[in-house]
């Protein structure tokens, strides 16, 4: 992931409340796909690395099981699925972007 905008860097340290801030986020860096999935380490080590890129502090200290009852507060509904030949516990119905598509969505510069 590159370098977000400054304007998207202000927008989400403007977020009124943590999930307003997380719903942003998956905005950016998700899409709603019948029948998708995306493992629930992968998007939360997502979500830490952008906190970083966007100094979001207060969030970055956010753990996972804080980061996964706000996805369930925004509508998101866990299950479990194999991945690699593994059982993983995921987010049913969203899969992440491209690079290349966050990058447009967040007005990414490179680092």
């Amino acid at each position: 992931m590159n370098e977000p905008s400054q304007e998207t860097k202000l927008r989400y340290i403007n977020a009124d409340s943590n999930d307003e801030f997380i719903d942003d986020f998956l905005t950016d860096f998700t899409e709603a796909v019948m029948g998708s999935f995306v493992s629930k380490v992968e998007l939360f080590s997502t979500f830490k690395e952008f906190c970083e890129k966007c100094y979001a502090v207060k969030l970055y200290y956010l753990n996972m099981m804080s980061f996964g009852r706000i996805m369930a507060r925004l509508g998101y509904i866990s299950g479990r699925r194999m991945i690699n030949d593994k059982r993983c516990r995921v987010w049913l119905g969203i899969k992440m972007l491209s690079s290349e598509q966050i990058d447009i969505q967040i007005g990414a510069t490179r680092a």
